[in-house]
């Protein structure tokens, strides 16, 4: 560590999340550090502060930098780390510009996803390259990995914690001995980190109530922070990268057969929906749509009732928080050295308190162990307490697993089963945690439907409730089921994992292969419209490769087959070679794309896409086998036509992986 002329902190955790993983294991190694073992630990986004600032803190201002990293996509850095990944990467940098600097890394992935903990690897690699050195041996956690009692990443995060211990108690020895101070220990317990100021309605809002408002009409406000830099500044609008928008829904259709998903029991419910922009988008294929979803009316009245939320709970002229008060959030006190995390809020201040649950409160979501911790804090049985404690402690992480992820119980089934906890609405921003974007491939096309008009295909999330003895619905699949022709729904648009830029151009014979099952599918609308309105007006070669098309679902019938018509026709014109498997339609027999892939008919003309030099494969759906198997398939193929040894076939793909050539996004 650098020189430094003011007190150090033991530890800076800092986190890249896309689904907020990351982010609960660095609060846990805050938290251990801080209130377990009394050491100064503090932690935020990766993004929160710039690059430089970042390493700042960490060659002068902390003992060991702890890194919580995700991967996302098809091995991308996750959205809270973005700006950080490209400067840390920066062939600019010094190779001594880390140098004095320790850390610790751990990488939380999936095995089931072919670049598994990519991020965390790279980075790995990364720090040592620019001079820093690792104080303990990175960790790179499997989520799937079933040895450990479905825990997810729990023991895995607790054996890093145990190893971690000892190497930030050693660089506080060593820190003292050189006369530099150490900052106290730091706590996780919320307290005074923000104030609630209850203010008067906004002349041109609008009452909220039970009848009228909580419907998806209602106007969104844009995202706002908490402003880091000082003690009593009201909440500032934060620079996004991203531009929040306010999108209108042109119409919602629904594509799979009701029918057939009850003869099958099986909920399955796929809709089509097109969204007319205000501002004009150069959008291209691959690129993704990110909803802010609200919580549904019926939700929201039940926590506010549970939370002591509605009117009648008002005390004289200064109510604890109705639904239909407005407030205004503030920094209570600048609460932590170095780094300060940034909080983010999903509606404009001032807000209602229906608003601030409906947009920002992810009331549906399974709560974490850090969440059981905050309400062990904050019950006032000791019963309620006590098995609260255990429920956020290792050893009670099987029963957690049981009691919330197996069982689907929500953090508003968890309050109803603990009624001594009853936070105070600061409290509740505090601990809840915050309703985050879903992200839909585009299914449109820029130069098939302009710049106004985006298409998303979606499979609505329902699922059977053990807890409630009843069928659930995602928040973002009761949000878009229950949208309406004129909703307003806020959405941003990113690059999403696939690059399609050299196919688009065709400049090149570049053969392709696309395989897309279910809503996998979607992306490759929105390339093919792209490819089919270029074709027409004369920009694109005719004559650049086979594009194979490989889709599959559950009937031919009843318009199980998404985009039907357009895929048959892209095929009746010769754009495409198309290639459909039914997994439902064949009695004792279920096929599946990787089925079609490997069959004597087709299995040649893949071999001989796979050869080309520009040749591309793309692979879009539900992660799990169907990658895998899909991955195999091709192996298959080469070693049949090509006379290659397994080795030799996965090496091929491995060299088109390297080169991106071979693109998977996959989803749970």
């Amino acid at each position: 560590m650098a020189p430094t002329a003011g007190p150090v902190a033991d530890c800076a955790v800092f986190f890249g999340s896309e689904g907020g993983d990351a982010e609960e294991a660095a609060r846990q190694v805050e938290h251990e550090l801080g209130s377990t073992h009394s050491l100064h630990a503090a932690a935020a986004a990766l993004d929160s502060i710039s690059f430089e600032h970042w390493v700042e803190i960490a060659r002068a201002h902390a003992n060991v930098v702890v890194l919580c990293v995700s991967t996302t996509g098809d091995g991308e850095a996750p959205l809270t780390m973005q700006h950080f990944w490209r400067r840390v990467r920066r062939k600019q940098l010094r190779s001594d510009a880390l140098a004095g600097v320790r850390y610790a890394l751990f990488g939380l992935g999936d095995s089931r996803y072919p670049k598994f903990n990519a991020v965390a690897k790279r980075l790995d690699v990364r720090l040592q390259q620019l001079g820093a050195r690792r104080v303990v041996g990175s960790v790179f956690s499997d989520e799937s990995d079933t040895a450990i009692n479905n825990a997810g990443h729990d023991v895995a995060l607790q054996n890093f914690i145990d190893a971690l211990l000892p190497a930030v108690h050693e660089t506080r020895t060593d820190a003292l001995a050189r006369n530099i101070p150490v900052l106290p220990a730091s706590h996780s317990a919320h307290g005074q980190r923000i104030a609630v100021e209850f203010v008067a309605r906004p002349e041109q809002e609008t009452v909220v109530t039970h009848e009228s408002a909580p419907s998806v009409q209602d106007k969104w406000r844009r995202k706002q922070a908490c402003a880091p830099a000082t003690a009593g500044a009201a909440v500032t609008q934060r620079a996004l990268d991203e531009q929040l928008i306010d999108m209108s829904v042109v119409s919602v259709e629904r594509l799979s057969s009701a029918r057939l998903a009850e003869e099958a029991n099986d909920p399955r419910d796929v809709r089509h929906v097109v969204l007319q922009s205000c501002v004009p988008l150069a959008y291209q294929p691959g690129d993704v749509l990110h909803i802010m979803p609200r919580n549904r009316a019926s939700t929201v009245r039940s926590f506010c009732e549970m939370m002591g939320l509605e009117p009648q709970h008002q005390q004289g002229a200064h109510p604890v928080g109705s639904m239909n008060q407005y407030v205004r959030i503030w920094r209570a006190q600048a609460y932590s050295p170095e780094p300060v995390s940034a909080m983010l809020l999903n509606v404009a201040q001032p807000c209602s308190v229906w608003e601030l649950v409906s947009a920002h409160f992810d009331i549906l979501s399974i709560p974490r162990r850090s969440f059981f911790r905050e309400m062990a804090r904050l019950a006032s049985e000791p019963r309620e307490r006590a098995r609260l404690q255990f429920f956020a402690s290792s050893e009670g992480a099987d029963e957690r697993i049981q009691y919330t992820f197996r069982e689907r119980r929500s953090i508003l089934a968890v309050l109803r089963d603990f009624p001594s906890v009853r936070p105070s609405l600061e409290e509740l921003i505090l601990i809840m945690p915050r309703l985050r974007a879903r992200a839909f491939s585009l299914a449109s096309s820029f130069r098939k439907h302009g710049p106004h008009e985006l298409h998303v295909c979606v499979a609505l999330v329902k699922y059977y409730s053990v807890a409630t003895r009843a069928q659930r619905v995602g928040v973002c699949s009761s949000f878009i089921e229950s949208l309406a022709v004129g909703d307003t729904v806020p959405c941003w648009v990113s690059a999403g994992t696939f690059r399609f830029t050299k196919i688009i151009q065709g400049v090149q014979e570049a053969p392709m292969i696309l395989v897309g099952p279910g809503t996998g599918i979607a992306p490759f609308r929105s390339l093919l419209h792209e490819l089919d309105a270029a074709r027409k007006s004369g920009t694109r070669n005719q004559d650049t490769g086979d594009i194979l098309v490989f889709f599959g679902c559950r009937s031919a019938k009843d318009g199980d087959f998404l985009y039907q018509s357009e895929l048959n026709e892209w095929h009746r014109t010769g754009l495409i070679a198309l290639h459909v498997a039914f997994s439902r339609d064949a009695p004792g027999q279920k096929v599946y794309v990787q089925h079609l892939i490997e069959q004597e008919r087709t299995s040649e003309r893949v071999a001989n896409v796979l050869l080309h030099p520009n040749a591309h494969v793309f692979v879009a759906g539900s992660a799990g086998a169907m990658p895998r198997s899909v991955r195999f398939a091709f192996q298959t193929c080469l070693q049949r036509h090509a006379h290659m040894s397994e080795h030799q076939a996965e090496a091929h793909l491995a060299v088109m992986s390297s080169s991106s050539r071979y693109q998977v996004e996959s989803w749970n």
